[in-house]
């Protein structure tokens, strides 16, 4: 999310690794020493993503369930390809992952910025 957020170029397609255990827009907080410790306490939700491909001029045009989401910008769709909603029909798997502690818990960041 992080990344993608500070890129001022605009690829023709963007494919992320979301994670698929929240609902709502939700991130882990920026942090470049972050390793996985084997929990839900990883990357961001396909919520959190949508909100920013919007935000940037992209639209979700496929995803692999618990895993990928594949968006395209905008002006190069043009009705090609159907467009997915996260809101309704989208694939979430609460139990993807082991439960993360209570300090990884308080530590996400809910509606992270655009």
């Amino acid at each position: 999310y992080w990344v993608w957020r500070s890129l001022s170029f605009r690829p023709k397609l963007v494919l992320v690794e979301y994670n698929s255990n929240w609902e709502g827009a939700t991130t882990c907080p920026y942090d470049t020493s972050h390793v996985w410790p084997g929990t839900q306490f990883y990357g961001a939700s396909g919520k959190a993503f949508d909100n920013l491909a919007k935000s940037k001029g992209y639209e979700l045009i496929g995803h692999v369930p618990n895993i990928n989401m594949f968006f395209i910008r905008n002006d190069l769709n043009n009705g090609l390809f159907n467009t997915l909603d996260v809101d309704t029909g989208f694939h979430i798997s609460k139990n993807h992952h082991p439960p993360m502690s209570e300090e990884h818990f308080n530590s996400l960041v809910h509606n992270p910025p655009i």
